[in-house]
């Protein structure tokens, strides 16, 4: 591992330090970088973690350090993007805490208005809307909650009930990205440590949520800065390892469930007392009915994730008669897969592979922008000239996919169109092929 500006005796210690990990994106770091040295507010460092690229990026990173003495970069041996952050905070030495990603950017005054929220409003955390770019769409979207300053009492009884999952499967209460907001180095640093250096999907929620609930105070803005860069290397590739990825989404799962319980009281036998929950990991004792609740939301994030992997993560999925979570869509049929993101692709490279069923058509109303991207996706207007027996909505969010069957049923018979079984993916019998067990 190779450090650049980094020690002194007389170091200098800012207001903030921004965190940037890095690997293999040579195409967009100058962009992101550029977005970052142009800000404004001038009171922060720059700490560049190549995470062992095999691209320009590590080049880039050292022509930025030699002509920025802001910048610091760390070269390391690729170890994934929980054991980069760590490296980054464990170097980082500012009250505040930004994390950009290599490949997006920001837009200017971020940091003065950011850093500026976190001073005048005197909170742990400032979370603000973000732009999704898809090429050249860029969509707004904002946090679930009003905006404003919420204290203590706030968080509990506004925040808690719907932090990760607001009412419907799916859809987000906060959004687990660390990207979108800014924290207090020391609180994020202690609760980054917890999180396992094997995570590859999830990793963000696992810091995220427990730093919220050991929140003093937050504040919610609608504005938004950060320009998150949706691309085919954004998304998570099928993997032939089918007992890693067990492995990881089982670790993700236990480990956050433990950093919850820990916040619990209860007053029966069976549960943590408030001696054991209360310690050097935790600054609040909840109430064990908020612990069940926010453990189910947890369950209800992992089963989000793991849904479109079920090919992989699902104990028995090569047995089952159907094309999972789609109880009636069977072996043979001929199938439209409607949404060509992460969820339907991987339907449709799963179907390909397989050949369970024959997918006639892979259709989504971004149809332009993925084909651009290399993805074979299709206008929706196509279906009224196909022949097929099923129209399979392969879209994890509940506004999206309330939409689309809303649509579809004005021109197709309702029978012919299935959207997840929600019942099913929540049964015992998943669950417990998932690896989840009820708590």
């Amino acid at each position: 591992m190779g450090y650049k500006n980094f020690g002194g005796e007389n170091k200098y210690m800012p207001k903030l330090s921004v965190i940037v990990p890095i690997y293999n994106v040579a195409t967009y770091l100058r962009e992101c970088l550029d977005s970052i040295l142009s800000q404004s507010f001038t009171d922060y460092e720059l700490i560049l973690v190549d995470d062992g690229s095999t691209d320009d990026s590590g080049a880039i990173c050292d022509e930025y350090t030699s002509n920025e003495k802001r910048v610091s970069v760390i070269h390391k041996d690729n170890e994934g993007l929980v054991r980069a952050r760590k490296t980054g905070l464990l170097m980082a030495s500012g009250d505040y805490v930004i994390c950009i990603d290599g490949d997006d950017w920001i837009e200017a005054g971020a940091f003065e208005y950011l850093a500026g929220l976190m001073d005048s409003e005197n909170v742990d955390l400032v979370l603000t809307a973000r732009f999704k770019d898809t090429g050249a769409s860029s969509r707004k979207i904002e946090q679930a909650f009003s905006e404003g300053r919420y204290d203590r009492k706030r968080i509990e009884k506004e925040i808690l009930p719907h932090m990760i999952v607001n009412d419907a499967f799916f859809r987000w209460g906060i959004s687990p990205n660390m990207w979108d907001r800014i924290f207090k180095r020391k609180s994020l640093l202690k609760c980054q440590m917890d999180v396992e250096d094997l995570l590859t999907m999830g990793e963000d929620a696992a810091c995220t949520y427990p730093y919220i609930l050991d929140c003093d105070s937050l504040y919610i803005t609608h504005e938004a800065f950060y320009h998150y860069r949706q691309t085919t290397t954004s998304m998570t590739s099928t993997s032939s390892d089918a007992e890693t990825e067990r492995k990881r989404f089982r670790t993700l799962y236990s480990s956050v469930l433990g950093l919850i319980r820990k916040r619990a009281i209860r007053r029966d036998s069976k549960t943590i007392s408030e001696s054991e929950a209360f310690d050097d990991t935790s600054r609040y004792v909840l109430d064990g009915n908020v612990i069940d609740d926010l453990c189910r939301q947890w369950r209800d994030y992992i089963l989000f994730l793991s849904v479109p992997r079920a090919d992989l993560l699902l104990d028995g999925f090569d047995d089952l008669d159907y094309l999972f979570p789609f109880p009636d869509v069977h072996k043979g049929d001929r199938i439209v897969i409607y949404g060509a993101g992460e969820y339907g692709q991987r339907l449709y490279r799963y179907c390909e592979r397989s050949g369970f069923c024959k997918v006639v058509a892979l259709v989504d109303r971004n149809y332009e922008e993925l084909k651009k991207q290399g993805i074979p996706a299709s206008s929706p207007s196509v279906i009224s000239e196909l022949e097929f027996d099923e129209i399979v909505l392969a879209i994890s969010f509940a506004e999206n996919r309330y939409s689309i069957m809303k649509d579809l049923r004005m021109k197709y018979p309702d029978k012919c169109i299935y959207e997840i079984d929600e019942n099913l993916i929540k049964s015992e019998n998943s669950l417990e092929a998932f690896g989840m067990k009820s708590f």
